[in-house]
């Protein structure tokens, strides 16, 4: 026999339970029936958009990243960290990162990326969709501070490592290297204006990408700063309306980070400003290398047009050993070049289209020779700023050969082989050859790159547009050169 109380507690669980369960059938939760499109009177405090939604997440960022080419055949895992959004009442924003698992090392994110999940599981992929949620969350912007508070969200939580700007100050190692001397007086925060349909939004966005630049006695994180004008509409839409980039250095860490082969871990990535070719009027160029433990792999040039695209150009004398796969960067090296509309019509442009080709080699350091006194040797010249002391000559092998212990036989024979390499690369090497046919020019010449020492033989056609064909590349020999440890 239950006591009265008693029965007036049971009561009252059992009604509860009836009203739970008839809330949830109406809305669908827990059941077959789901909210095709979520509606302000219906989602209200609804338990499931407060929870779940991380393994929907986790099945639309595995179909995005099984369409990534560059990731066929790479292992990696997905890791899904969930955001949370005060704007957002009918959406769960979660971070995906998917990563390479190697052994003993942390490597980079090979993607991150925003998804949404909506109430009803519907996923978003942010930016490309963030104007299909704004218009489900039934939003009304109707003050400048209510656009502010959208414009944000769409800056930090569909864009990774992103945030918009107040002041020059905000951009990590400002007054390091170039960003000094960068006109960037011109940032300031975001200014709003009200018309008639909505707001116009012109700001300034700073998006760190991961990766290091080094320049002069400096390094800074790498990234990418930003100028741009939005339209906002009344229910939070955003259109673009002009977008100008300030800051592009971290656009090739991008085109690193995006291309790498299989099996390679960065634990970083570092580019260095270089000097940029005259022929090359509207691009920035960056030697790009690999961080792996406590080396420094070289990966080659990146060109970074004013317009923001990236391309890699090839390292001609890495193209078996670079980190990357290399099959198509000569054709990136064409696109530029026919970015650019150069018409070739004489030896002299001819062979200025070459020398922009043969300098795109990052670290290598390839030379067009027209003598064997431009080899120069590194065995004796660590140190030695003369350059005549260390071009190569007979004279810079008899001083290596004086510089052996006479103990150490194998060094006494460097001496020797050293004169034999000499006579034959003195009789072999010649300045630059051109020939004009219909469709271009055909150049004969010699190189011979610092990294490795390698003295290679080419033949290669300059196209009329200025695209590059080799026809020929082989190697006759070896003088010194420096070596990767």
């Amino acid at each position: 026999m239950i006591s009265k109380r008693a029965a007036i507690f049971l009561l009252a669980l059992a009604m509860i339970g009836l009203i739970t369960y008839f809330y949830a059938e109406k809305r669908g939760i827990g059941g077959s029936t789901g909210i095709l499109l979520p509606r302000k009177e219906h989602l209200e405090n609804i338990s499931s958009c407060i929870g779940g939604g991380r393994e929907i997440a986790e099945e639309r960022a595995k179909a995005l990243l099984s369409k990534d080419i560059y990731l066929k055949d790479i292992k990696y895992e997905i890791y899904v960290e969930r955001k949370y959004i005060p704007l957002f009442k009918y959406h769960i924003i979660y971070l995906v990162n998917a990563e390479e698992k190697v052994p003993y090392m942390k490597c980079l994110p090979l993607r991150d990326f925003f998804i949404a999940v909506g109430c009803d599981n519907e996923t978003f992929l942010l930016p490309d969709e963030f104007n299909y949620i704004i218009k489900r969350e039934n939003i009304t912007v109707n003050s400048n501070e209510k656009a502010l508070e959208v414009l944000k969200t769409y800056i930090n939580f569909s864009l990774y490592g992103a945030r918009i700007l107040n002041s020059t100050s905000e951009i990590p190692g400002i007054n390091c290297g170039r960003h000094a001397e960068v006109e960037l007086n011109r940032i300031r925060p975001p200014e709003v204006k009200h018309e008639e349909e909505g707001y116009l939004i012109h700001f300034f966005l700073w998006r760190k990408v991961g990766g290091i630049v080094l320049e002069k006695d400096c390094r800074r994180p790498a990234g990418i700063a930003e100028e741009l004008t939005v339209r906002m509409e009344k229910d939070g839409e955003i259109s673009v309306l002009a977008r100008k980039l300030v800051i592009n250095e971290g656009i090739a860490v991008e085109k690193i980070r995006k291309m790498r082969k299989p099996y390679l871990c960065f634990n970083n990535i570092t580019v260095m400003k270089r000097y940029t070719p005259t022929l090359l009027k509207n691009y920035t160029l960056y030697s790009a290398y690999g961080v792996l433990g406590m080396q420094l792999l070289p990966i080659g040039a990146v060109a970074v047009s004013n317009d923001g695209k990236a391309f890699l150009l090839p390292d001609i004398n890495l193209n078996n050993t670079s980190p990357l796969n290399l099959t198509s960067l000569l054709n990136e090296f064409n696109y530029i070049i026919k970015r650019e509309n150069i018409t070739v019509n004489s030896n002299e442009k001819a062979l200025e289209v070459l020398k922009t080709y043969i300098n795109s080699s990052s670290l290598s350091r390839m030379r067009i020779l027209y003598n064997i006194s431009d080899i120069r040797g590194f065995g004796l010249c660590i140190g030695i700023w003369d350059e005549k002391m260390c071009n190569f000559s007979l004279d810079y092998c008899r001083r290596l050969e004086e510089s052996c212990s006479s103990s150490d036989k194998g060094c006494q024979n460097k001496g020797e082989r050293c004169r034999e390499t000499y006579k034959k690369l003195r009789d072999l090497i010649r300045p630059p050859e051109i020939r004009a046919d219909e469709n271009g020019y055909i150049i004969h010449f010699f190189t011979w790159a610092e990294l490795g020492g390698s003295v290679d033989e080419w033949t290669v056609k300059v196209g009329r547009d200025g695209t590059i064909s080799v026809l020929k590349k082989e190697s006759v020999g070896e003088v010194d050169g420096y070596f990767l440890v």
